[in-house]
This record gives C-alpha cells, structure tokens and sequence, in this order.
C-alpha cells in the first residue's frame, strides 16, 4: 500500500503495549491516516502501521534498526516521515524499480557445439545494495534467443572472464520455444556474491555473454542472440 502522511496529529496510547503486540491502542485515531501505511515513533522505536480499525493499529514492531520496547498509557504516539520511508517512496512495490544493464547483440555460425563470446561488460554490483529501506534486491539474465531450422537449438550464458567461471543458473536455452526459428525470451535469477559463479559484489568484474549452436552445419545454420541484459529489480 501506498504511504501515508500527516501534520499535526496529537494522538497517545490508551492502554499498555507490550514487546510482543502486534497492535496498538491509541487516543484520537481520527488524527491519523486511515489507509495505507504509515509510521511512528513512540519512545525510540518505529513502527510501521499496517491497517487501521477505529482506535486499534496494526504494526510492524521495532522497523528500521530499533528495538521492540514496552510502552505505557499516555505515551506520545508520534507520526514521523524516516529513511525508510524515503526508499520507499522512491522505490515502491507496487510497480517495481527495475534497472537494465544492455550487454550485447550478437549472432554465431562458425563452430558447433561450442560456446563463443558475442559481447561483455564490466559491472560493478557493489551498487546494488541487498535491500533498499523494506525492498529487496533480484538480478535476472534476460535474453532473446533463436537459430536458423538446421540447427537443433540456441544456448547462451554468462560467464565470468576473471573467475573462469560461468554464472549459476544463466545457462539457458530455447528449446521450449514454439519454433527455434522465431526469437525466444529466456531468463534466469541469479544471485550476487563474493565467489566465483556469482555475480560478484566485492569486485568489478568482466562478464561475457557466450552463445552456442547446437547442431546444424558451419556457414549455413546460425544462432541469434538479439539482446542479452541484466535486469535488476527491487520489489
């Protein structure tokens, strides 16, 4: 749901909230957003709001790096704009932010069965934190894929040029395409790291999109591969 603000709004706890509520009762609800989500602070800790029935919250506890605490009648209940929130808003779930990185077009005729290099890229994932504010982070290898009809299919995969190493799970293939004559979609999550087979976080690293003909004859069948990316969402 989308954030919610407010100015203003004097509203305290009218009854006890202990470490392990999930809900809390507050004075003057009316003050307060009654959709979506928003959040307080009551003492040190935050937390989130995530529905609203009459004077009764539900919240998320001790969000944002603080700690769940037991608080008393009449506390200031206070609605507060955080970091969080700022991430969110910047990045919201409800349509994703997605980033593409274009690696290569390219296409392979002369060797069979064997994987060539059609492109690379050096990318420097320590950009791309784990999470932003309550998002988290999913990196796919997308590619469009076909072969001419003498060939059996297309494969294509990333690797890593300095770990000698291809990615895990980027090896993909069109063999469940309708006809392996007409472009294919193909994508693949894989993961960021420090060793070799991922993405690497700690390091900037080249990375090669390697396409394979399986089957057909040298010059007269080929695969295609008309885009090869990473895509990196936060949902």
């Amino acid at each position: 749901m989308s954030e919610q603000f407010v100015n203003f709004a004097v509203v305290t706890l009218s009854a006890l909230c202990h470490i392990g509520d999930t809900t809390i009762s507050v004075t003057n609800a009316p003050a307060l957003p009654s959709t979506g989500t928003f959040r307080l602070l009551i003492d040190n800790e935050l937390m989130l709001v995530t529905g609203v029935s009459g004077s009764v919250l539900t919240v998320e506890r001790g969000i944002e790096n603080t700690t769940a605490a037991a608080h008393g009648i009449g506390e200031n209940v206070l609605p507060v704009d955080t970091a969080g929130q700022a991430y969110q808003l910047k990045y919201d779930a409800a349509t994703f932010w997605t980033r593409d990185i274009d690696f290569v077009k390219g296409m392979q005729s002369g060797t069979v069965n064997a994987y060539t290099i059609i492109g690379g890229f050096a990318v420097d994932f320590s950009v791309f934190p784990a999470t932003l504010g309550t998002l988290t982070r999913t990196v796919k290898f997308v590619a469009t894929i076909a072969n001419t009809s003498g060939a059996t299919q297309a494969n294509v995969r990333l690797y890593n040029s300095v770990d000698g190493a291809v990615i895990s799970g980027s090896s993909l293939n069109n063999s469940g395409a309708p006809s392996q004559a007409a472009l294919f979609d193909v994508s693949a999550t894989v993961n960021i790291g420090t060793s070799p087979g991922t993405l690497r976080s700690d390091v900037v690293d080249q990375y090669e999109v390697q396409l394979e003909m399986v089957g057909g004859s040298v010059g007269t069948d080929t695969a295609f591969c008309t885009n090869a990316r990473l895509v990196v969402s936060y949902a």
